[in-house]
Order: structure tokens, then C-alpha cells, then sequence
């Protein structure tokens, strides 16, 4: 059996190289650990397409070979002149790389996996599956409907859930994404850890804590309106001086942290964008690390009920305790591990830190089993044999 994957993937060392903003990091790591373990059970019978984004001048105007983890991708023919110009052409140069292989192999078993269902990488299905006979997997990253899409960009987005009727199977991180656009069988799957987290994880991880009499909580992400920054700022705002918050990430509420920090520089460190190994040692030094994310707007609603958080799993890693409010999202076996707390609001937050200070011990065994878990369970060879078995079943 072939499995042709489209991505967008590129090695995660040349994205922290070259400071890539084009990508999601979470996106880009999904992508790689899946296709790691293809990559370890389909051998040369794996293929991975993917687009140089529009500014990566060493990728434009020609198909080339480039390697993530050492795993060979075929990047297709593209042109980053413009957004427009760009899009257009990895349409014709997925669609181009993507008939070549189902015209060569079209007497054998071929899955098709997408990432995501949106048209830059699905529209070629459209114009090839009545044609050959292959199953098409979508990989379901985040939500299938981009709400936040107004005018143009909205008629594009609705593209997603017309392609779905297409697909013979689904792979997600949240199951509404399967259940709620398609009838047909699907595999959910934890965000995996990588073995480079790992090995950071091992680098900064402090098993017994010293406690300090400043409580130090994190937050590091976007800063946006899906991760409830109105309400994290308000909780800073709201909390006694025997908190300290540090918040790094970048976003529309850069400025707004810049000048709360200034206003509050005794519980709030504002660091803005970093390194992912220094977010990780924060991790692993903070006294607990907060999750929160929108459930009251029509938006947020949306995002909470169909969008993952990657960075629980990456949380959960650090052995830290960590604080997230209730959303549908959350996978089920993560929730034993985590202190969900009913909702976003400054005294929900805050109410709790104040409640859980004499349960230190207790907080750090539940977290110690989480980062347990994490290690044994959300890695690429379990999650992604949970594909490989799916992909199986459905061929």
C-alpha cells in the first residue's frame, strides 16, 4: 500500500532557525511526528508533499528535494510573488505531484492523507478522486470551520466541510471535528511529544521544588482573544502581590502586557516572543501554568469546542500543576491530570490559587502522574500507531 501525505511540513530546525511566522509550530510538529512513524512503517512507500511558504526564497519557482528529521519531502513547484500567486500555484503543484503518483501506482492500494481539510491541499482531491480509487484521510488539526473568515476568505473557508463529503476516514485531535461533518469512521489521537521535548523536559526538570513565597504562574502562547487574554489580564490585575505572572508569546495584546507590566512589575513579567527551550525551562521552574481559553463568545465557543490546546500535553511534560477552565476540547485522558476550574473569570482563577495553597503536596503528585502519562503515552510511536492501525482498517 502507498500513503501520499500533503503537507505543509518543514523541519522544526530550520523553522527556529529562520524565526518562521507562516507556520504554527503546534501545526508543524503534528505533522513531523505523524509522519515520523509512517515514515518507520510504510518505508519508501510513504510520500510527502509539501509548499515552501512565500518566504522561504530558497524554495521559490522549482520542485527540489528537502529532508525534515531525515525523512525526504518533495516540495512542489510554487511562486511566493504574492498570497494570491502563491496559493494558486501549490493548488497546481500539489495537484500536478498528486496525479503523477496515482497514475504510477494506480494498480495498488493508496491512501491520500491531507493536512486539514482546507482547499490549498484538498482541492486536488475534487479533481482526482472520481478519476482514481484511493481512500482520502484528512488530518483534522484544529477546527474544520474558520468562523473568524469574513467576505472572500469566508467563501473560501467553507470549502472545508464540501470536502469532508469526500473523505473515506478521519484522523483528529478532537472528535466534534469527525462527528460533526462526516458519518464516516475516524481515529483520535493525543498531541505526541517530541524526543527533542523530551530531552529538554529532562534538562531543566526539578523533581522536588522549593517553594517560594511568591507564587509564580505561566502563561505562554498567543496573545489573543481564543486564549481569553481579556480575562488573564484581568486576573493579573485582580491578584495580590504574593503572585507572580510571566507571560511570553506575542499577539494583538503585546502592547496592552507591555504597559500592565509597567503599571505592575511586581506580579507581572512580560517577555514576549522566546525560544521554545526557554519557554520549557519556565515550565519547569514556575509554580503553575495556566491554560485559558474563550467560551463566551460565538467565536470562542467555537474554538473551544473544536481546537486543541497543544500546549496541555507540552504542559503536562513539565510535571508543573496546571490550571485550565472547562471547554469541550479537552481530551478525556488528560482531564485526571489537569485543574479545571468552571470558567475564565478573575475570581474562578484566582479562588482556586488561593484554595489549592495547602494542597502543594497533593498538586505535585497529581501533576508528577500527568507528566508520567505524557511520557508513556502522548509520544509518536503510541499515537502514531493508532494511524497506522486506523489507515488499515479502512484500506
Amino acid at each position: 500500500m502507498k500513503c501520499i501525505f500533503i503537507s505543509n511540513v518543514l523541519d522544526e530546525n530550520f523553522i527556529n532557525e529562520h524565526n518562521v511566522n507562516t507556520i504554527s509550530y503546534a501545526d508543524n510538529m503534528a505533522q513531523l511526528e505523524l509522519i515520523q512513524r509512517l515514515k518507520e512503517i510504510y518505508k519508501e512507500n510513504l510520500i510527502v508533499l509539501t509548499a515552501a511558504y512565500n518566504d522561504f526564497q530558497k524554495f521559490n519557482h522549482k520542485e527540489e528535494v528537502i529532508y525534515a528529521r531525515n525523512i525526504e519531502l518533495l516540495a512542489v513547484k510554487n511562486c511566493s510573488k504574492n498570497k494570491i500567486i502563491y496559493y494558486l500555484t501549490i493548488i497546481k503543484g500539489y495537484y500536478e505531484k498528486l496525479h503523477y503518483y496515482l497514475e504510477l501506482y494506480k494498480e495498488e492500494k493508496i491512501i491520500v492523507i491531507t493536512n486539514g481539510p482546507h482547499i490549498f491541499r484538498t482541492f486536488p482531491i475534487l479533481l482526482t478522486k472520481n478519476k482514481y480509487n484511493y481512500k482520502f484521510v484528512p488530518f483534522l488539526l484544529g477546527a474544520v470551520e474558520l468562523i473568524e473568515f469574513k467576505g472572500i476568505l469566508s467563501l473560501i473557508a467553507s470549502f472545508s466541510k464540501k470536502i469532508l463529503k469526500y473523505a473515506d476516514g478521519s484522523i483528529n485531535y478532537v472528535e466534534a471535528n469527525s462527528t460533526q461533518y462526516t458519518d464516516k469512521p475516524y481515529v483520535t489521537i493525543l498531541y505526541s511529544i517530541s524526543e527533542k521535548d523530551k530531552e529538554l523536559s529532562n534538562k531543566f526538570y526539578v523533581k522536588n521544588k522549593k517553594v517560594g513565597k511568591q507564587k509564580t504562574i505561566l502563561f505562554a502562547g498567543a496573545l489573543n482573544d481564543i486564549n481569553a487574554l481579556k480575562d488573564l489580564i484581568k486576573v493579573i490585575k485582580k491578584a495580590p502581590n504574593n503572585y507572580k505572572f510571566i507571560v511570553c508569546g506575542d499577539g494583538v495584546y503585546k502592547e496592552e502586557l507591555k504597559a500592565l507590566e509597567e503599571n505592575y512589575p511586581q506580579k507581572l513579567t512580560f517577555l514576549g516572543k522566546v525560544s521554545h527551550e526557554k519557554v520549557v525551562e519556565l515550565e519547569h521552574s514556575s509554580d503553575y501554568l495556566i491554560v485559558l481559553r474563550d467560551t463566551k463568545t460565538d467565536m470562542g465557543k467555537h474554538h473551544s469546542k473544536y481546537s486543541l490546546s497543544s500546549k496541555l500535553s507540552e504542559y503536562l511534560l513539565s510535571g508543573t500543576p496546571v490550571i485550565v477552565n472547562k471547554h469541550e476540547a479537552i481530551p478525556k485522558e488528560l482531564k485526571k491530570y489537569l485543574n479545571i476550574i468552571d470558567d475564565s473569570e478573575y475570581q474562578t482563577v484566582l479562588g482556586f490559587l488561593e484554595k489549592e495553597k495547602k494542597n502543594a503536596a497533593e498538586q505535585q503528585k497529581k501533576a508528577m502522574e500527568g507528566r508520567t502519562f505524557i511520557i508513556e503515552n502522548a509520544n509518536y510511536k503510541v499515537q502514531g500507531d493508532k494511524v497506522v492501525e486506523f489507515l488499515k482498517k479502512i484500506s
